[in-house]
């Protein structure tokens, strides 16, 4: 996956502020998508980030029949939150078969 050269400590920090303040917070990442191509790699926060700039691209990741959702260490963080108190619901839920995928579906469906 192709990626801007990263810096030590900041990683491609610099590569996705916004430099002009008529620009809107995305234009860095659509002139990377242009340099780049529609998928690339980001080094953010010691983490690799994978951006998909495609719309069918994008869609094609989100289709349920073809791949497994799994929550990744982020989302599963803020599901425990600190003691039992966490942000629970339908991105930080572990399944479609968990309760609170299925009680935030169900409100935010139509």
């Amino acid at each position: 996956i192709p990626s801007p050269p990263a810096l030590p400590l900041i990683g491609n920090l610099l590569d996705i502020i916004n430099k002009d303040d008529q620009e809107t917070a995305l234009k860095p990442l659509e002139r990377l998508a242009d340099e780049y191509g529609p998928i690339y790699k980001l080094l953010l926060g010691g983490t690799e980030r994978i951006v998909v700039a495609n719309h069918e691209l994008f869609e094609e990741l989100c289709d349920e029949t073809r791949f497994f959702k799994k929550a990744g260490p982020s989302l599963e963080s803020l599901a425990k939150g600190p003691g039992s108190t966490g942000i629970r619901g339908l991105f930080t839920a572990s399944s479609e078969q968990d309760p609170d995928w299925g009680q935030a579906h169900r409100v935010l469906m139509p």
